[in-house]
């Protein structure tokens, strides 16, 4: 048997895959946020805030693309009516529903190619 010496390199090698994996995660889900942010800008005529990455508690350890998506503030009143109308909460929910299935489609492809 190995002992210690083949433990440490499984560790490492298992490291490894797992940094790989979690880069190509980060590479889609930027992808799918811009995907995602381009719809809701257009569907709802809102400020264009950009994307951003961060390391979020709710997302780590998430093995797969994930985005967080924040689509108003509250404490601004304009922005809160618009969130509490049902009609919009409907428009943001389509918007975002759209960015994913464009995300899904280009996603798709490029893995059957």
């Amino acid at each position: 048997g190995g002992g210690r010496a083949e433990t440490a390199k499984a560790d490492a090698m298992a490291f490894i895959l797992s940094d790989l994996s979690q880069t190509e995660h980060l590479e889609n889900s930027n992808n799918m946020a811009l995907l995602i942010q381009q719809n809701l800008v257009a569907g709802t005529k809102g400020a264009d805030r950009g994307v951003k990455q961060a390391n979020f508690y709710v997302l780590r350890g998430a093995f797969m693309p994930a985005v967080l998506i924040e689509v108003g503030f509250i404490s601004n009143e304009k922005e809160e009516l618009l969130l509490s109308n049902d009609q919009y909460q409907e428009r943001l929910a389509r918007t975002i529903f759209e960015g994913l299935k464009r995300f899904k489609f280009r996603y798709d492809r490029i893995r059957n190619t």
